[in-house]
């Protein structure tokens, strides 16, 4: 167990980039907060949603962030890389 979770770790590594990372950790630790805050809701209810909301804006983060690289890499990345190719 211990083992597949070291390969599956290195295989991530090696196969995202830097930018795919970061929005694999947005909805991971999101996602999981989230989940945990329902669970915290049955014990202490203002802690619950105070955690939906820091997972929530964990969400809005993941969002922003992929619209953002989204917008950069078609509208500005892409005109440098064509210029680059051009001289």
């Amino acid at each position: 167990m211990y083992e597949s979770i070291i390969e599956f770790l290195r295989k991530w590594n090696t196969s995202k980039t830097e930018r795919q990372k970061l929005q694999d950790v947005y909805l991971l630790f999101g996602v999981c907060i989230v989940t945990v805050s329902g669970l915290i809701t049955f014990i202490n209810v203002n802690l619950g949603y105070t955690l939906v909301i820091a997972g929530l804006a964990l969400l809005g983060a993941y969002i922003l962030n992929g619209v953002a690289w989204h917008l950069l890499s078609s509208a500005v990345l892409s005109k440098i890389s064509s210029k680059a190719k051009k001289k």
